[in-house]
């Protein structure tokens, strides 16, 4: 919760966040019950781990949110943005949460 509250006060106040590094990476617990990432190599100071949770919550809530498909939109139509300096891994894509 607390590097999501540390996102959510960098957005509120307009601060550059794709390429910050993160005081607090979230804590992924080992055993997740829902469709989560297999590919465990990203830079956990990086915001893709904490979209990955933002994604993860989303799905439990609500199974028909569009917050992956926003984000691959978002990421497709800006290919200049740079994925990797904000720890995305490489096929992130196909990780079974973004599915």
């Amino acid at each position: 919760m607390v590097s999501l509250a540390t996102l959510r006060n960098y957005c509120a106040h307009h601060a550059c966040v794709w390429n910050r590094l993160f005081p607090v990476p979230p804590t992924i617990p080992a055993d997740m019950p829902n469709a989560w990432i297999g590919n465990l190599a990203f830079s956990a100071n990086k915001i893709y781990p904490q979209l990955c949770c933002i994604a993860y919550w989303l799905n439990g809530i609500d199974a028909q949110n569009t917050f992956a498909a926003d984000l691959k939109a978002l990421l497709a139509k800006y290919p200049t943005v740079d994925a990797a300096a904000m720890g995305f891994p490489v096929h992130w894509q196909q990780e079974p949460l973004w599915l």
